[in-house]
């Protein structure tokens, strides 16, 4: 039993850490200040919140976050739906040293800054 609860206490503490990651990603990122502020163009902001990430024309959910040892960063798996279609893939989010923000999928990365 008491192997029972020690576990139980230290699966908590690992979902509370990838859920504290996720919370350091919240917010609107984009390659440029300039974009921040953009409301008529597809060159929006990225918005992330705790559990979703918002593109131009497209929202996913952020799905089985894993934290990437040693680095300021998580796996997830991205649970996507726009224009009317429905996919998934897996993605990264990195938080830089420079404070900036690494978006990596599908073999392509974007360096992002966080709009103030």
């Amino acid at each position: 039993m008491t192997k029972i609860i020690a576990l139980a206490i230290a699966l908590s503490g690992l979902s509370n850490m990838a859920i504290a990651q996720t919370l350091a990603f919240e917010g609107a990122w984009a390659q440029n200040p300039e974009i921040c502020n953009a409301t008529n163009t597809d060159l929006v902001p990225m918005r992330i919140s705790k559990t979703t990430i918002q593109f131009y024309e497209s929202q996913c959910a952020l799905t089985e976050p894993v934290n990437i040892r040693d680095m300021n960063g998580q796996l997830f798996d991205f649970v996507c739906a726009g224009e009317g279609e429905t996919w998934s893939h897996r993605g990264l989010l990195l938080l830089n040293t420079d404070g900036t923000l690494t978006y990596a999928s599908n073999g392509q990365s974007l360096i992002l800054q966080r709009c103030e």
